[in-house]
């Protein structure tokens, strides 16, 4: 008994440290650009573990006349999925499966919006099946950063 507590021990805190390395993946990882005008936006950059089958969200607000810049970066082969919803009345504003999977992504907002993303991994290969056990899908991390830049006109 005293082994398999050690043992679960050690299980905890390598999976506690991954995701740890995840915390600021969002920051570390992706395509950036020095002096193109844009500031990161903190409530909507966020990173976290991530399964195969599973999703986060991530509210947010965008303010009229700003340009954004949104970067989903992921430790995962494929590319992640994002999915862009009005919190007021549910309307679907954007999603990446329509638009090749692109991962950066830039606009501009006309009126002040409340906004939900939602990430997620692309189940390839679904739950695989080891006898009578069902094997869960291992963990990525993934991470959203939103950056913003005031319109010139």
């Amino acid at each position: 008994m005293k082994y398999f507590n050690i043992l679960l021990l050690l299980l905890f805190v390598s999976l506690s440290s991954f995701s740890q390395e995840c915390k600021d993946y969002w920051m570390d990882n992706g395509v950036k650009t020095s002096n193109d005008g844009y500031s990161i936006v903190p409530e909507a950059c966020m990173s976290k573990l991530l399964a195969t089958d599973e999703s986060f969200e991530l509210p947010f607000k965008l303010i009229q006349n700003k340009d954004y810049k949104m970067t989903v970066v992921t430790s995962f082969k494929y590319k992640a999925y994002i999915t862009l919803y009005d919190r007021n009345n549910g309307t679907l504003i954007y999603n990446n499966i329509l638009n090749d999977t692109a991962q950066v992504i830039e606009f501009q907002v006309k009126e002040n919006s409340e906004v939900r993303a939602v990430l997620a991994l692309p189940n390839k290969a679904g739950k695989k099946q080891v006898g009578a056990f069902t094997v869960k899908p291992d963990r990525y991390c993934v991470g959203i950063r939103l950056e913003s830049m005031v319109t010139r006109k």
